[in-house]
């Protein structure tokens, strides 16, 4: 396919769940859309319960959207059916948050990242362990690990073995659910240089999911800003970081804490309203400085951002006034 052909694509996808009994159900996910080429990395941000994991899992097959389509390379994954659907997911690949609860504790390390092979018949049986000593140096670990067991690793190691496992069926696209956020601030780097690293050397495309901004700026091209099930903003990510047009955007950037700067805002102020019962019009009106008119009214749509271009979006009645301050 054409190099600047996304390879994934999600339109218009929603999901919610039942709350529990007479409550009503969680809008978790509300028509988000978003696209990702070869090769590229997009990072998706917000605060916790946004409905990024929901999202993510999602984009892997793992829930099923109440609506709206996710295409692999053209192809409806949605719509895809036995062997058909089985090669489409074997393209996606997830690297989940947690390596203590993701890697099975009874496996040898062998076992975990050759599972993948033998579950989609990639290798013979005398093929998988020279495949699993590739996959392992190609995440900075020793072939000789293959015999241990995951207790028998740091967090850091783990989640390498996590990516060594995602990457067996050499996937177009690398889904990160918060690939760091349980690891020591000491090894967060690695693995975060590691999936760059990654990216450069394969060609695999990543979505990042992160809640730490600053991960996002270091390891994606272009950012998607989630607020409370929908998109706020999204673009290049030199031009959501540099010149923020939502004013949830602003807020998290301006409360963000970087080296060297003391902290010049706090986080949007108050709370976001439940998920069972979200606010009409824009979701974020009801913490947004500049919300007036239309805003508890009417759902503003993604639109070019004031001063942008065409790559970047931003969905804000009042997105002139954001950017005048």
């Amino acid at each position: 396919m054409p190099p600047d052909e996304p390879i994934l694509t999600a339109t218009g996808l929603r999901r919610t769940f039942r709350a529990g009994l007479g409550r009503g159900r969680v809008s978790a996910v509300d028509d988000v859309s978003l696209s990702v080429r070869p090769g590229e990395s997009l990072g998706i941000v917000g605060e916790s319960g946004c409905g990024k994991s929901t999202l993510a899992r999602m984009l892997v097959g793992l829930e099923r959207p109440d609506a709206g389509r996710i295409t692999v390379a053209g192809q409806d994954l949605g719509a895809a059916r036995g062997t058909a659907r089985r090669a489409l997911r074997r393209r996606i690949q997830m690297v989940f948050q947690d390596p203590y609860t993701s890697l099975d504790p009874r496996l040898t390390v062998a076992d975990i990242v050759g599972e993948p092979l033998t579950v989609h018949r990639v290798v013979s049986r005398t093929g998988r362990r020279a495949r699993v000593a590739e996959l392992l140096d190609l995440v900075g670990l020793p072939a000789d690990v293959a015999s241990r067991y995951p207790h028998q690793f740091s967090g850091g190691q783990r989640q390498r073995i996590g990516i060594a496992r995602a990457l067996a069926l050499e996937p177009s696209v690398l889904v990160c659910d918060e690939p760091v956020s349980a690891l020591d601030m000491s090894v967060q780097a690695q693995v975060v240089n590691l999936l760059a690293d990654l990216r450069d050397r394969t060609g695999v495309a990543l979505v990042f999911i992160a809640h730490d901004l600053s991960v996002v700026r270091h390891v994606c091209d272009r950012v998607a800003v989630m607020y409370l099930g929908r998109l706020a903003e999204s673009g290049p990510t030199g031009a959501v970081y540099d010149a923020p047009t939502h004013p949830y955007t602003q807020a998290l950037l301006a409360a963000a804490p970087v080296i060297g700067r003391r902290r010049t805002a706090r986080p949007p102020a108050g709370e976001p309203p439940s998920p069972i019962a979200p606010p009409p019009g824009c979701r974020f009106h009801p913490r947004c400085p500049l919300a007036a008119g239309a805003c508890d009214a009417d759902r503003p749509d993604l639109r070019t951002a004031p001063g942008g271009t065409d790559a970047h979006l931003v969905a804000c009645h009042h997105a002139e006034q954001a950017v005048a301050g």
